[in-house]
């Protein structure tokens, strides 16, 4: 009897030490999954995601810094600092101006796209780039948003992610931009929703597109989603963005006075790091065809070609993938000015080209009499 309970205690010890082996072994099996998938799909965890992972232990700063570079030390540290994304985001100023405002003989640069899209973060990037390239901000330039302008500064340059725009509010930003011979050119940078801007399209009433500025279009798309979720009225709806770009391109495409003064019209695809590290045109172009929007890109193409848009190009519309930074899980992100430096550069070039409706006018005498004919 005593031999048979010394060898049941050593039975029990062997099955305890085998389960406690097992459950190590399964943590580490599931420390590596899950490292490996925020490696992978650092979008797909948010800021209050992280901030569990973190303070539940469930990854330590060892696992997360250390041990796989996946965190930077002051990621993690602002990921501790900040657990819910709104603690860190201010209200963003609106603007002194009650109706938006850009001076005649502006170039206007419109950036479209629905909420989410990642339009403020376009716009921060560029603002982190003033002082720099040739580019100028006015803070208190006569469109009002100059202060806005700022406040995006200090969100890029602290690798801050800002808060979503008021969707019943317009920004127009006074800039100044070299262009490529040195010349400065005054130029607004307004950015609407997609409801100011189907208001302003339909009726006119706000009288920014309308105006006799050159403009410069930019439709910013989302790469990471599809949809977006919209609350209206209180009910919250499933809205595509491919369905608003389609919208929007429609009531320009039937607004003939304000293509005749568009320049440039191109795609910011915003979120590109989310792709991979080596994210190409082919890449890209399988995306927009999953998404559905080689329809609309070739739509843009014949709206170019009818009113020489994109001359510069072939009136091919310019695919530019965009990132304010390298994104690491939890809504966190070390800035980098790379893409931000390439829209500005296109804005010192495209936009400052001189608005032909048609193609060149004959020169010599022919030239004169068509001149004369249409004057």
């Amino acid at each position: 009897m005593f031999m048979s309970g010394l060898i049941s205690d050593e039975i029990d010890r062997f099955f305890i030490v085998s389960r406690v082996k097992q459950n190590v072994k399964n943590q580490l099996q599931y420390k590596r999954s899950l490292l490996e998938d925020l490696r992978r799909n650092p979008s797909q965890y948010s800021r209050e995601r992280m901030s569990d992972i973190i303070s539940n232990n469930i990854l330590s700063r060892e696992d997360l810094v250390d041990g796989s570079g996946i965190l930077t030390d002051m990621a993690y540290d602002h990921i501790r600092r900040y657990p819910h994304l709104k603690d860190e985001q201010r209200e963003l100023p609106l603007s002194h101006i009650e109706k938006p405002y850009s001076e005649p003989g502006n170039i206007d640069v419109y950036f479209f796209g629905m909420s989410g899209s990642g339009k403020t973060c376009v716009l921060a990037g560029l603002m982190s780039l003033a002082g720099q390239y040739g580019f100028r901000i006015d803070p208190r330039g006569p469109g009002g948003g100059g202060v806005y302008a700022m406040e995006l500064f200090n969100y890029a340059r602290t690798s801050m992610i800002p808060p979503s725009t008021d969707s019943n509010h317009i920004w127009v930003i006074d800039t100044q931009v070299n262009d490529d011979n040195g010349y400065k050119h005054k130029v607004s940078l307004i950015e609407m929703t997609e409801e100011k801007i189907v208001e302003d399209l339909k009726v006119g009433t706000l009288g920014l597109l309308p105006n006799n500025n050159k403009k410069v279009l930019f439709f910013i798309i989302d790469l990471t989603k599809e949809d977006s979720f919209v609350t209206n009225d209180g009910m919250t709806f499933c809205v595509k963005q491919k369905n608003v770009l389609e919208n929007i391109i429609s009531l320009l495409s039937k607004n003939e006075s304000i293509l005749k003064n568009v320049t440039a019209i191109h795609f910011i695809l915003t979120k590109s790091d989310a792709l991979g590290d080596h994210i190409d045109d082919n890449a890209i172009r399988e995306r927009l065809t999953a998404q559905g929007y080689i329809a609309i890109l070739s739509q843009i193409r014949r709206i170019c070609e009818i009113y020489y848009i994109n001359n510069s190009t072939g009136f091919q519309v310019g695919l530019y993938p965009f990132s304010i930074g390298k994104f690491m899980p939890g809504d966190v992100y070390s800035f980098d000015e790379t893409d931000s430096v390439k829209i500005l550069r296109l804005l010192s070039s495209a936009p400052i080209r001189p608005c032909v409706y048609g193609p060149p006018s004959p020169s010599g005498l022919l030239g004169k009499f068509i001149n004369w004919l249409n004057s």
